[in-house]
C-alpha cells in the first residue's frame, strides 16, 4: 500500500508473514506505475521476498538490495517456488536463541538465524533449535532430545531442501551422558546419515560448536556439566573436522569466531549471534548455497 511517508508491505520471514514500512527517497517511475521500477531508499534490512496489498494477490516481487536500491519484480507463485531456496538450521540452544543465563529467548532480528534471514536473498532459513538437543543421548527428564531421533519426521516434513547447517555436541557432554568426544562424533555422524537422506554432502555445513567456559559446572551457571565436560567439548573441533573431511561435508568450528557469554559460559550473546551470522553468510556462499 503506497503512503506519501513511505511504502508499507507485508513480507514473508521463515515461516512468519510481517509488516514493515520503508522510506523511499526517489522512484524512476510514479508510484502509481512502480510494477519494474526502481526505487532507492534509505538503508533497511528489507532484502526479502515480499507481497505487495496494492497489487493482485497472485504477484509476488522479490526485493534485491544493492547499497540501498531496491529493484522490484513480478513473479508468479511458481517462479517465485523455483528460484527460493532452503536452508535447514539444525541446532540446540544457541540455535534456538536462548538468552545466557535465562530461560528466554532472543527475539528474531537477534538471533544469527533471523540475522542470516535478513542477509539471504531468496533463501528460506528454517529454524529447528531446541535446548538440551544432543546428537543421539536422550535425556529421560526432557523427551525428545535425541537429534538423530526426530531428524527423520522433520526432514520429511520440510523437504525439499536444498542445505543444512547442523550445530550439535554441547549437550552430549554433560556428566549424566559421561561419553568421549568420539563418541560424540559417532553421534554427530548418526544425524548426517540422516541428513545426507536429502541433501548432498556438499550442501551440508558441520559446525563444531562454542566451547563451554571453564566455570560452567558452578552451581550458579550449569551444574549439569563437570570438569571433564570442559575437556570433551574442547576435543570437538578435531573430531568433526575429521568426519567432515571423511564425509565431504563443509566444516567451520563456531569456537573460532564467537564464544560463551560469561552469564552462564555455556551461551553466546547478542554479539556472538551477530558474528556468527556474518561467518555463516559468507561459509554458505562460499559453498555456493547463497
Amino acid at each position: 500500500r503506497m503512503k506519501t511517508r513511505g511504502l508499507t508491505a507485508a513480507f514473508s520471514h521463515g515461516s512468519g508473514i510481517y509488516r514493515s514500512t520503508f522510506k523511499p527517497t526517489h522512484y524512476t517511475q510514479s508510484p502509481g506505475a512502480i510494477r519494474g521500477s526502481v526505487i532507492a531508499c534509505d538503508k533497511r534490512s528489507l532484502s526479502q521476498t515480499i507481497k505487495m496489498n496494492e497489487f493482485t494477490n497472485e504477484a509476488f516481487r522479490s526485493v534485491m538490495n544493492c547499497r540501498g536500491v531496491f529493484s522490484i519484480h513480478d513473479c508468479s507463485d511458481h517462479e517465485l517456488e523455483k528460484r527460493m531456496k532452503t536452508v535447514l538450521a539444525f541446532g540446540d540452544s544457541n540455535t534456538w536463541g536462548l538468552i545466557p543465563g535465562t530461560k528466554e529467548r532472543y527475539s528474531r532480528e537477534i538471533r544469527w538465524t533471523g540475522i542470516l534471514q535478513d542477509k539471504c536473498i531468496s533463501v528460506r532459513i528454517i529454524e529447528e533449535g531446541l535446548c538440551g538437543r544432543t546428537t543421539v543421548f536422550e535425556d529421560e527428564l526432557r523427551p525428545g532430545r535425541k537429534g538423530a531421533a526426530m531428524l527423520p519426521v522433520i526432514l520429511e516434513s520440510q523437504y525439499p531442501l536444498d542445505a543444512a547447517i547442523v550445530m550439535l555436541g554441547t549437550n552430549d557432554c554433560k556428566s549424566i551422558y559421561s561419553v568421549s568426544a568420539a563418541a560424540i562424533g559417532k553421534g554427530i555422524e548418526a544425524c548426517l546419515d540422516e541428513i545426507q537422506k536429502y541433501i548432498p554432502s556438499h550442501n551440508i555445513l558441520l559446525i563444531s560448536p562454542i566451547l563451554l567456559g571453564e566455570d560452567v559446572w558452578n552451581p550458579d551457571k550449569d551444574p549439569d556439566f563437570d570438569r571433564r565436560s570442559v575437556g570433551v567439548c574442547r576435543q570437538l573441533k578435531s573430531v568433526y573436522h575429521h568426519i567432515a573431511k571423511e564425509r565431504g561435508t563443509a566444516f567451520l568450528a563456531a569456537s573460532d569466531y564467537v564464544c560463551a557469554d560469561d552469564a552462564d559460559s555455556e551461551h553466546m550473546n547478542e554479539d556472538g549471534h551477530r558474528i556468527f551470522a556474518s561467518v555463516l553468510y559468507e561459509k554458505l556462499k562460499e559453498m555456493k548455497v547463497i
